[in-house]
């Protein structure tokens, strides 16, 4: 099923946020030196009508890579078989890549369920120091990122999605938080991200509950649809999908 023209504008508009994002008729080029170790921030989202040659997107990327002083090269495609042959080329040159759901809920509509064992409260921009707080309590048993990632993504929240408007939504339990997730509305379109819960809080509720409530807040924001990233056949896509994201 193509990717649906709100969700292509915001993912348009959200790289739009970054120091540098260059448009072409296939999809967008990004680059900030401020973040150099974020990949995500510096690379080609292919997310046009257009299908580009790979020899195209690196050209774009090489020009974009001298001004940010990045050393790799990041290209992602938000609809495989929209543009399957730069697919197959980049398998062929690259090997399989990581692969990743895009799930959307229309109109925030996904399924209701009485969670009381776990509050959910926005927080308001949080200070540097209570963001890093929370991303390292969520993901304390995982494995840690390579040096500098970890803080740059921290920091790119503050200075460039928190000041977007970017949203955050914290989950208690016990007396405690529990869990962590953000929304951030661009286009009439809701992104739902950093969905994380403290480990030994994890299979009661907690990622459920705040989805529910944030999909409450996109509806009640008027968003067209609410949309978020999960990597394919893992738990997290399965929680979304018994909750309405297709």
């Amino acid at each position: 099923m193509p990717l649906a023209q709100p969700i292509v504008d915001f993912l348009v508009a959200w790289e739009s946020l970054g120091r540098r994002c260059d448009r072409h008729p296939w999809g967008t080029v990004t680059a900030d030196g401020r973040f150099p170790n974020v990949r995500d921030a510096n690379r080609a989202l292919i997310a046009g009508a257009v299908t580009p040659s790979f020899e195209t997107v690196r050209a774009a990327l090489e020009d974009a890579r001298r001004e940010s002083g990045v050393s790799f090269d990041q290209v992602e495609l938000v609809d495989v078989e929209a543009h399957a042959p730069l697919y197959s080329e980049l398998v062929a040159q690259h090997g399989a890549p990581e692969r990743f759901a895009l799930m959307v809920a229309e109109g925030g509509d996904i399924a209701e369920q009485a969670t009381e064992a776990i509050r959910v409260d926005e927080r308001g921009v949080p200070a540097p120091e209570l963001w890093r707080e929370l991303k390292a309590a969520t993901h304390a048993d995982e494995e840690p990122l390579p040096d500098g990632v970890a803080e740059q993504l921290c920091d790119r929240d503050d200075v460039v999605f928190f000041p977007a408007g970017k949203r955050l939504f914290v989950g208690e339990r016990l007396g405690e938080a529990a869990g962590i997730a953000t929304y951030s509305a661009l286009r009439s379109v809701g992104l739902v991200d950093d969905v994380s819960t403290v480990p030994r809080h994890r299979r009661q509720g907690v990622a459920a509950a705040l989805m529910r409530h944030i999909a409450r807040v996109s509806r009640d924001a008027g968003d067209v649809a609410v949309f978020l990233f999960a990597a394919e056949d893992g738990d997290p896509q399965r929680l979304y999908g018994r909750l309405g994201f297709r």
